[in-house]
């Protein structure tokens, strides 16, 4: 005890002769906009955040729950007497940045690569952690670590697709099944720790959703069209009552595929996030389709079904090209660093997105699948014992791996 009452003396005098190193602006944790080190809020980190820590520790003025989360400088949840070491250390530049500050979450911009939703979704990533359908558990949300530990599941609603994750929030589509006829189906979200799961849209058949800033984007096949809500479940607006698939949200535009149930005309088209400025881009029965920087790629499919081509056009509509002629039977296709990817019953290739270079990946049926990082994350059904298992292969078709 002696010892720590002398070691906060020894702190609270540094502190107090440090004013000339105050005004040192803060860090920021992007999660939840907190800055770290600035324990009383005056948008700088200084000897003063220091005593107000050391003060907590010795029990003569306790911080309140949002003080504490500024003064976890070390990332570690403990608010101790190292916490204001660390602060003194980074007032006197000693440090130029806080162990919290490096390990703070990665959060992403939107809630899913375009390729990876419109192969249904089935599988996202933020930051090590890995959001996935479980098939071995009637396609509930689970989460995994990238190196394979920490597997836990998030919510019991069955066959989950369109799964985006931003901060702490997982977004996703839930269609109901036998087991759950009376639980409503639409989009739901629930935190990455699997609590607090809310239901945000009401929508029979929700499905691609986008996941992007304030908004969320699908397709609802019960009305009809394209509709964008806040992520809230807030101000549901109709955008276009095209019946659309394959919905990418790129920028200020959203493009898909569409098609008249009772035959006639298709293509693509794309509107603005607003829904204005509605542009027909192409007539070709278009499905898959992935926007890349310029460009949208995707398979020529007259028939739905049967024997497929790969195109792409500029995302004005203009310059098309073809990359492979009909050849390849129809399936999942996702456009990543430069090749494009497509699964069919026969297996997987990939070739560049210039149609050069093609190659076989693997023999095994892998739809639907998904690209996280440098691997292909698909299902996998066995004869054996009757089961479908979640696999990863690399993107050179290497190293298999059963994930789950």
């Amino acid at each position: 005890m002696l010892k720590t009452k002398k070691l906060i003396a020894c702190f609270l005098a540094l502190a107090f002769i440090l004013p000339v190193f105050a005004g040192m602006p803060a860090f920021s944790a992007a999660a939840e906009n907190v800055l770290i080190g600035d324990v009383d809020g005056d948008g700088e980190v200084g000897a003063a955040d220091a005593r107000m820590i050391l003060r907590h520790v010795a029990k003569l003025e306790l911080l309140n729950p949002e003080q504490m989360k500024r003064a976890d400088v070390n990332g570690n949840g403990e608010i101790d007497a190292s916490a204001a070491r660390q602060v003194l250390r980074f007032t006197a530049k000693l440090v130029d940045k806080f162990a919290a500050v490096s390990a703070s979450p990665v959060v992403n911009e939107r809630g899913n690569t375009v390729g990876n939703i419109v192969n249904w979704g089935h599988a996202a990533i933020q930051g090590e952690w890995i959001y996935f359908r479980n098939s071995k558990d009637d396609d509930k949300l689970y989460k995994i670590n990238v190196d394979g530990s920490g597997k836990k599941k998030l919510g019991d609603d069955e066959s989950v697709n369109s799964i985006n994750v931003i901060g702490e929030w997982i977004y996703y589509c839930y269609r109901e099944t036998v087991e759950n006829i009376n639980s409503p189906r639409g989009i739901y979200k629930i935190k990455t720790d699997g609590t607090e799961r809310q239901m945000l849209v009401d929508a029979n058949d929700a499905a691609f959703i986008n996941v992007i800033g304030d908004y969320i984007y699908f397709g609802n096949y019960a009305e009809g069209g394209i509709c964008r809500v806040k992520i809230d479940g807030s101000e549901k607006k109709l955008l276009t009552d095209d019946y659309a698939m394959y919905i990418n949200v790129v920028d200020d535009w959203i493009y898909y595929s569409y098609r008249k149930l009772n035959g006639g005309d298709n293509g693509v088209n794309r509107i603005k996030t607003d829904g204005t400025a509605k542009q027909k881009l192409n007539d070709d029965p278009s499905t898959h389709i992935n926007v890349v920087g310029d460009w949208i790629y995707y398979q020529k499919n007259p028939n739905y079904g049967g024997m497929a081509g790969l195109y792409r056009i500029k995302t004005d509509g203009t310059v098309k090209q073809e990359i492979k002629e009909e050849s390849y039977a129809w399936g999942g296709m996702t456009v990543s660093d430069g090749w494009i990817y497509c699964a069919y019953y026969a297996g997987m290739i990939r070739v560049k997105i210039d149609g050069t270079d093609e190659q076989k990946l693997t023999d095994e049926f892998m739809q639907p699948f998904s690209i996280i990082n440098d691997g292909i994350y698909y299902y996998h059904y066995s004869d054996s014992d009757n089961t479908i298992s979640m696999y990863r292969i690399k993107t050179d078709g290497s190293e298999t791996q059963l994930v789950d």
